[in-house]
């Protein structure tokens, strides 16, 4: 009866286990969530915080006039970057602004 216990008792844990993990949907990469922190390019060159705002590049195509406006600044993404699209996968705003206008030529 001992045996029967402790089995019922395993079986109870995995299934929990098993339950909790079937909540996760975020990708994991040796247990820690992967994010990337990189810089966009602000279209509007208003720092509003709206992600829509802002398209990535390659970093050598980042060309910005001189002025008082924002011309780009960093996002974590859980999404990998790609280019000409706006930050996805749950973006938030990381700071680093650089002034200019940015000039897509």
């Amino acid at each position: 009866m001992k045996n029967f216990k402790q089995i019922a008792f395993g079986m109870l844990v995995c299934a929990m286990a098993i339950g909790f993990s079937s909540f996760t949907n975020a990708k994991k990469v040796f247990g820690h969530q992967t994010t990337f922190t990189v810089r966009y390019n602000n279209i509007t060159g208003v720092n509003d915080g709206i992600s829509s705002h802002y398209v990535y590049e390659d970093e050598s195509l980042q060309n910005c006039d001189q002025s008082t406006k924002e011309c780009s600044a960093k996002w974590t993404t859980t999404n990998a970057p790609s280019l000409g699209a706006a930050p996805s996968g749950s973006p938030s705003y990381a700071g680093d602004a650089l002034p200019g206008t940015y000039d897509p030529n």
